[in-house]
């Protein structure tokens, strides 16, 4: 069984808030992806963001699955939840522009996501995004039957 997390969006969106405010964290950037999500989050005291991530990563699965007492589901969560430090302003920007284009991806599709990171980037991206553009529309030829622009008289 597959369970995406964009089907219970507005779901994941009030426990992340409301848990947020209970442990005193700022959410700065949220991304709900479909099978994981990305949080840019600050907290005065580490064992805050424990408590955060361990709790709504508990609600949420709940709620994905419908467990509760006395009806277990599983393992839900494929790993534990990955968490870093940002270091500095560009690093800030970087990770914020990282969730965005996941936000853009979620919603839009992988090439809105290219092109979203295209333009955060300067020229430094811009060969490796025209071959991976390039890739697709090829994929997408071979996918599509071709029409003819011209009929012919019958």
């Amino acid at each position: 069984m597959k369970l995406s997390l964009l089907s219970k969006q507005v779901e994941i969106d009030r426990i992340i808030e409301k848990h947020a405010k209970l442990n005193n964290i700022k959410i700065h950037n949220f991304a709900n992806v479909g099978n994981h999500l990305h949080l840019v989050a600050s907290f005065k005291l580490r064992r805050q963001m424990q408590k955060f991530l361990k709790v709504v990563a508990s609600l949420i699965a709940r709620l994905m699955t419908g467990a509760r007492k006395g009806k277990p589901f599983g393992k839900f969560w494929d790993s534990v939840a990955f968490s870093r430090v940002i270091n500095g302003l560009r690093d800030l920007k970087g990770v914020m522009n990282y969730v965005t284009a996941n936000q853009i991806e979620a919603k839009f599709g992988k090439l809105e996501r290219e092109i979203h990171l295209l333009m955060s980037k300067p020229e430094k991206q811009l060969d490796d995004f025209v071959t991976k553009f390039g890739r697709w529309v090829r994929r997408l030829e071979k996918s599509e039957p071709r029409r003819s622009s011209c009929s012919e008289p019958g």
